[in-house]
């Protein structure tokens, strides 16, 4: 699990760094930082049941949705000075890999569904 955490990390880092290069043609440590953030959030919800060579992927895929969202939200006009936004929206990663969360989501739902569609009324 922690082999998984730290290749997510460290390839969202470097992936982000480069990015960022070749945008601006400058070097940029905030890049680095968030990147390295956004891989560990993107691999946070799986860690445990992946192999190491998905945990790169995961953190290539965090790094370039990182890149993009990071230009995107000010065009929409988004106020995020410190880019909290395209960090943590590449949870979406995680979310969509994770059956468990469909499954029980949609089980909730169901749930939910039959007990307010119950009618609750006493038989006279």
């Amino acid at each position: 699990m922690a082999v998984n955490t730290l290749i997510a990390g460290a390839t969202g880092g470097f992936f982000a760094f480069v990015v960022r290069y070749f945008q601006y043609e400058t070097t940029s440590l905030v890049a680095l930082s968030r990147g390295v953030v956004s891989g560990l959030v993107a691999v946070s919800a799986a860690t445990d049941d992946m192999k190491p060579w998905t945990a790169f992927i995961y953190g290539l895929l965090a790094a370039l949705l990182y890149s993009v969202l990071a230009k995107v939200v000010p065009k929409v006009h988004i106020d995020d000075p410190v880019e909290v936004v395209p960090v943590y929206l590449v949870i979406i990663i995680s979310i969509i890999r994770d059956q468990d969360f469909w499954v029980f989501s949609f089980q909730h739902f169901s749930t939910l569904k039959l007990v307010y569609s119950m009618d609750l009324e006493p038989n006279s």
